[in-house]
């Protein structure tokens, strides 16, 4: 079962747009790609991502 967290989120720019969301699962396959410099907390008001949706 895949572990909640607090939200977070990349500070660099995401390709393509849509891909500029905000994570809630430690085990995203796309949150795990954000390297630890670029890692910021919270949604940044941005949409969760659908991996994570598909994680509940």
């Amino acid at each position: 079962m895949a572990t909640k967290c607090d939200p977070y989120h990349t500070t660099r720019p995401e390709e393509p747009p849509e891909r500029n969301v905000y994570h809630n699962y430690k085990d995203c396959p796309a949150g795990k790609h954000i390297k630890p410099e670029h890692l910021a907390s919270g949604t940044a008001g941005r949409p969760r991502c659908d991996d994570c949706k598909k994680m509940d």
